[in-house]
């Protein structure tokens, strides 16, 4: 009996931006909720933020922390603060669009 081969992955095009983007208050102090609906053909996630009104974008987490999930919490945001977040899935083509920015002041 033959071994089952797992097939590469194989480039479906750039992917679209991620629908259903929502940001929400977490369940402790400084956590935010990130979640949006799964992309066909992505393999992982990338999660950004910047303080609200900058172009300073910074990767939540790090790349292990994000992949293959199309929801995060990230517990160390400034409690009060206001960040603007975005969202963009990946594949084997590379990243896909990012998703519109969303503002949202951390718990």
């Amino acid at each position: 009996a033959g071994m089952d081969v797992k097939k590469e992955a194989e480039p479906v095009g750039e992917l679209p931006a991620p629908e259903n983007f929502k940001v929400d208050y977490g369940s402790n102090e400084g956590e935010t909720d990130l979640d949006c609906d799964p992309v066909k053909g992505a393999s992982w996630f990338i999660w950004l933020a910047s303080p609200h009104g900058e172009d300073n974008w910074f990767m939540l987490g790090d790349f292990e922390s994000v992949s293959n999930a199309s929801k995060f919490t990230w517990t160390d945001l400034t409690p009060g603060a206001e960040y603007d977040f975005k969202v963009a899935a990946g594949g084997a083509a590379g990243r896909g669009a990012w998703s519109a920015a969303i503002p949202h002041r951390s718990s």
